[in-house]
């Protein structure tokens, strides 16, 4: 997977959201402040620069520093910011908070940390016990791999939104070759953020770091041929 990574860190599109009060673990460069989420250890939010961005505007990750460039990262979940509605209601008058809430409508996932995302599920879900034991328990047959932000009931199926992929079970045994992603799979929704089982969470935020180390070796190898890095 790590020799395809390169190829992911190209430029994300940008957005639009409210949050409540996150606390400041770190400034790593001038203009990003890193915040952490008090409901969901380990998510973190950094903010962005106004222009180009709107004001108000954090990029999220798991991984407490911003990469080299905030403009683009695989490792950048998607982009929080107060959404056009709610944007005009503050110039005409309205209140609001300085952190966007974590809603559908106020984030822009980005769809290279999507890819890199089913890498990781595709890389590690052999070895996984949660994934081990559902297919033990099913034999045969297709099985869900879903967010487990909102845990359906073991005999109802999860809510498209919540499905992330399937894969086929033979004699109890995942078939990693099978795996095929739903596309109907969000980062947000209104239950919140994705969730992933401890085990693959834990495998999936090394694979994060993996590629900020490319991502900060690229940065590097860029500065000391005198070219900027983007914002």
């Amino acid at each position: 997977m790590l020799r395809q990574l390169p190829q992911l860190l190209r430029p994300i599109s940008q957005p639009s959201s409210t949050y409540p009060l996150l606390r400041s673990i770190s400034t790593t460069r001038p203009l990003s402040i890193s915040l952490e989420s008090p409901s969901y250890p380990s998510l973190y939010y950094h903010s962005l620069p106004t222009p180009p961005h709107p004001p108000n505007s954090y990029s999220l990750s798991f991984l407490p520093t911003p990469p080299p460039s905030l403009s683009f990262s695989p490792t950048t979940i998607g982009i929080l910011s107060l959404n056009a509605v709610d944007r005009a209601q503050l110039k005409d008058g309205g209140e609001g908070a300085g952190i966007p809430e974590l809603l559908p409508r106020n984030f822009e996932e980005n769809k290279d940390f999507g890819m890199l995302l089913e890498e990781v599920l595709k890389e590690e879900m052999r070895g996984d016990l949660w994934l081990g034991t559902a297919a033990k328990v099913r034999m045969d047959g297709y099985i869900h791999i879903a967010d487990h932000r909102n845990p359906a009931d073991p005999n109802r199926v999860p809510d498209p939104s919540d499905i992330i992929a399937s894969v086929l079970v033979e004699n109890g045994e995942l078939l990693p070759e099978s795996y095929s992603p739903s596309g109907t799979h969000r980062i947000v929704t209104m239950d919140g953020m994705m969730k992933l089982p401890d085990t693959l969470m834990k495998k999936f935020v090394e694979s994060l770091e993996k590629v900020r180390k490319i991502e900060v070796e690229i940065a590097e190898q860029e500065t000391a041929r005198g070219e900027e890095v983007p914002l």
